[in-house]
């Protein structure tokens, strides 16, 4: 089939094709508009079909995705633990992909906005679901476009990113954050070390509260287009230190650890600290440099990119008062 270039190109063949059955197309409304930031998000009401609605996701290869998603609907979804969105369709060409799912009902997270503590309790426990499912899982290495999470970026990519970083935000006003900046390269060397003490599993890549979708009340992950082989921890670290008060990273740190328990996975405190540790390091090199090449567009860009950047140097100073070893073998 196909790929739409615009949504003006989802007709009722085009669809009918896609769904296998003839269905005519009845109203198309833009949704999710400022969140996805790689793709166009459609609402297409229908007749003809077993639901009445269902989302059109489209983007090109232009920006950073590629055909991921499609590969992670087509391989991976049939037999996944977690609450996804039914595929319908997953398509992509050389230049762009596409994607017809369920429309499901529900309230979208909001990055700025932020969570309850019963709402991240959730978070945290479904994101044990996959990581119990694919936990040391050989198959995993089977897919060859699945992307290696365990390979840390290499000096090219440190030294390009940390000159952009350092050009349009200066200092981040913590020496501890700064020290961090300027060895880049030792922070992710040293963090993927202890990374890679614990398993690979498969690892969304992209926690934030833009990509859940709360389905009565339950967290469901949207936008798998950053899904990996590797480690797990830095997906907690999205939960624990991007959307949760100080005072609630104690509780959701053994919620995580107590749900992955009872999906077959014991990982005794010691373990679990000296890979959270590397998490740490890892996630603040690639929420800080990592943000480098994006210019926002919007206002709401703009604040995202700001929260992610103060998210990034609050984490290094929280844990830096629980354990500062992982900064000690870095700096010395």
């Amino acid at each position: 089939m196909t790929i739409p270039g615009s949504i003006a190109e989802v007709s009722d063949a085009w669809l009918s094709q896609a769904l296998g059955k003839p269905v005519a197309i009845t109203a198309i409304e833009r949704i999710g508009e400022g969140y996805g930031l790689a793709s166009e998000i459609h609402r297409v009401e229908l007749s003809g079909f077993e639901v009445g609605t269902v989302v059109v996701k489209r983007w090109s290869f232009d920006g950073p995705a590629d055909a991921s998603e499609v590969r992670f609907y087509r391989d991976l979804a049939g037999d996944f633990a977690a609450r996804l969105p039914q595929c319908f369709h997953a398509e992509a060409d050389q230049d762009r992909a596409v994607l017809v799912l369920e429309d499901l009902p529900g309230r979208q997270g909001d990055v700025l906005a932020g969570e309850d503590r019963a709402s991240l309790d959730r978070i945290a426990q479904l994101l044990t679901t996959f990581h119990a499912q694919w936990w040391g899982e050989d198959s995993l290495t089977g897919l060859p476009w699945l992307r290696d999470g365990t390979t840390a970026r290499g000096p090219e990519w440190v030294e390009d990113r940390r000159d952009r970083f350092r050009a349009r935000h200066g200092s981040l006003r913590s020496d501890l954050a700064d020290q961090l900046v300027d060895n880049a390269a030792q922070v992710l060397h040293t963090g993927s070390e202890r990374l890679q003490t614990l398993p690979a599993t498969l690892a969304h890549g992209d926690v934030h509260l833009d990509n859940v979708l709360f389905v009565s009340g339950e967290p469901i992950l949207l936008d798998w287009a950053g899904c990996r082989r590797g480690p797990a921890l830095p997906d907690l670290t999205a939960v624990v230190f991007g959307m949760a008060e100080p005072d609630n990273v104690a509780n959701l740190l053994e919620t995580y650890r107590e749900a992955l328990r009872e999906g077959g996975v014991d990982l005794p405190h010691p373990a679990f600290d000296m890979a959270l540790g590397g998490a740490v390091l890892w996630s603040f090199v690639y929420w800080t440099l990592g943000t480098a090449r994006w210019i926002p567009t919007n206002d709401r860009e703009a604040a995202m990119q700001g929260r992610h950047i103060a998210d990034a140097v609050a984490m290094i100073e929280r844990w830096a008062e629980r354990d500062p070893t992982p900064f000690e073998e870095v700096l010395g």
